[in-house]
């Protein structure tokens, strides 16, 4: 009996696999490079961490702005304080889970250089009021 079956590759299609793997794996470590808002704010980071807690009341979150010194990292405690899921996202793209009432969770959110949105995106949320703004204070004049 020949153990020569078609299952045999020939030994160019195992280099192709491994090239094209590798290839797949700068792909995935450029794109990890990249930031949520497409851009590198760590030349404007003060190093300090402004850190706030953000709850729910009904079908708004307790605070509408949260304000935050020019290049700080934001750090937000979100806390689900509502019967309902909600969650929260934010402009450059940093976003909690789907949170059950009694759920939190700490969102990074990143050095922040200008002024953004945060909203929840469960269905009809947002349109009913959640949403809130971050503001940037003490900014550099341009």
């Amino acid at each position: 009996m020949s153990h020569t079956s078609a299952s045999i590759l020939p030994t160019s299609r195992p280099r192709l696999v491994v090239a094209l793997v590798a290839l797949m794996a700068v792909f995935v470590l450029l794109a990890s490079g990249c930031s949520a808002a497409g851009s590198d704010n760590s030349d404007a980071a003060t190093g300090e961490v402004t850190k706030v807690t953000v709850g729910v009341n009904g079908m708004l979150y307790d605070t509408d702005v949260i304000e935050v010194p020019y290049g700080n990292r934001l750090e937000v405690t979100f806390e689900n304080t509502a019967p309902e899921v909600h969650d929260i996202r934010f402009g450059n793209g940093a976003r909690s889970e789907r949170l059950t009432s009694g759920r939190s969770e700490v969102i990074d959110v990143g050095v922040i250089t200008e002024d953004m949105a945060g909203w929840c995106t469960i269905a009809g949320h947002r349109q009913q009021g959640m949403e809130l703004k971050v503001v940037v204070t003490g900014a550099p004049k341009k």
